[in-house]
């Protein structure tokens, strides 16, 4: 099977990056946990501590069971790797300072943390916060994520009608979520221009 074109069709469809996605994994005949991003009708990406050197993984959501091969490695070993852990560590910081004060500058703290090797716009975002991010800084920051326990980033390709029906109920899920927090903005804000009683009117 030809890797470049499985990627390649990852990236036609669209990719939703709003919201995690918990599935288990098989690995050794153990199944672990992990959480699912960047997902599609056609895969997803995710994150794992073991290396996987089977093509072929199998994954659980619920009573659902469904297969699909590994198109995409990214070692934890790798610098750049190394180093966006750290930004996204320095990323949250700045996401939680500006949660309750700026929402613009929070959704896209959050956009550049779900963006993955995105380490430019990262590292000018984070500057422009004060940050020292010089090349002895940057250094240090790759020093300090060899310590930590080394993470993988596997890009998964899924053929299974299992996984698309999962993803139509997930998009489906997301849109009513959306929808409902619509309508408590609108609700909240008649509550802080009106008393309790006109806002129910």
């Amino acid at each position: 099977m030809n890797k470049i074109d499985d990627k390649s069709k990852l990236r036609r469809k669209p990719r939703f990056s709003h919201t995690y996605l918990t599935f288990m994994v098989k690995i050794n005949n153990d199944w672990k946990s992990i959480k699912v991003q960047d997902w599609s009708e056609y895969g997803f990406n995710f994150f794992c501590d073991h290396l996987i050197e089977s093509p072929q993984i199998n994954f659980k959501k619920g009573n659902t069971t469904f297969s699909g091969q590994i198109v995409s490695t990214i070692n934890g070993t790798e610098n750049d790797f190394l180093l966006e852990s750290q930004l996204n560590l320095m990323l949250l910081d700045e996401l939680n300072k500006s949660a309750d004060n700026d929402t613009d500058e929070a959704l896209k703290i959050a956009d550049m943390i779900r963006t993955p090797l995105d380490l430019e716009r990262k590292k000018v975002f984070l500057i422009s916060k004060g940050h020292n991010l010089n090349d002895e800084k940057v250094s240090a920051l790759i020093i300090e994520s060899k310590r930590q326990e080394p993470l993988y980033r596997y890009g998964v390709n899924i053929e299974a009608s299992d996984w698309k029906n999962i993803v139509q109920n997930e998009v489906k899920a997301s849109s009513e979520l959306e929808k409902l927090e619509d309508e408590i903005f609108v609700l909240m804000e008649k509550i802080g221009n009106k008393s309790p009683e006109q806002a129910i009117n």
